[in-house]
């Protein structure tokens, strides 16, 4: 049975998939050595902003309040002014340390 990296149970124990993929053991290695990272998220702060950004843009465009071209530039817009905010954020805390 194949299990999730970072489950604690080693990918290459099941001999019939590490049998036919070198992948297997390769994962299972930086697996085992901690490399490997296995949050469904990306690890940045800016995420559930962007989560409600993209969920706002494609409701307009589904429902036809913007066409998809305008969405998806506004989503971009967003966006990056999301990224701009944060990082002036960032830049504000480092000043004040």
């Amino acid at each position: 049975m194949f299990s999730p990296p970072g489950s604690g149970r080693s990918l290459a124990a099941n001999l019939d998939p590490a049998a036919g993929s070198p992948i297997v053991a390769a994962i299972d290695r930086l697996a085992r050595r901690g490399l490997l990272q296995t949050w469904q998220r990306p690890a940045i702060s800016e995420c559930t902003c962007i989560e409600i950004i993209i969920g706002e843009e494609i409701h307009d465009a589904l429902t036809g309040a913007k066409s998809d071209i305008r969405a998806l530039a506004a989503e971009e817009r967003r966006i990056e002014a999301a990224y701009r905010a944060a990082d002036k954020d960032v830049r504000s805390a480092m000043l004040e340390a």
